[in-house]
């Protein structure tokens, strides 16, 4: 059954209580798995994020904040915003998703 899989935010590369990254991810399990192409053309078109298919068929959709040097609350409000306001809807119509 189609539908949205799994939604994370994550931290990544941290040390000493620090963090480098913050990560978005959304996966969608479809009926129909979208061909490379597809995907390969969300890369090639698009900023601030990245698709691609993981070994079960489940199509990813994330993006990245940097985090060294300090970031501020509102960069972070923007990076959430930014995600879920036009990266995710954008991703869901490119690959056919109907929520």
């Amino acid at each position: 059954m189609a539908g949205l899989t799994k939604v994370w935010l994550y931290l990544d590369f941290c040390q000493e209580g620090r963090c480098g990254v913050l990560t978005l991810s959304a996966g969608f399990t479809l009926d129909e798995v979208p061909d490379l192409e597809a995907v390969n053309a969300w890369n090639r078109d698009r900023r601030f994020s990245r698709a691609f298919l993981d070994e079960e068929g489940t199509v990813w959709v994330e993006s990245d904040l940097d985090l060294t040097g300090g970031v501020s609350l509102g960069a972070v409000r923007a990076f959430l915003d930014l995600f879920a306001e036009e990266i995710l809807p954008d991703f869901m119509d490119h690959i056919g998703f109907k929520p």
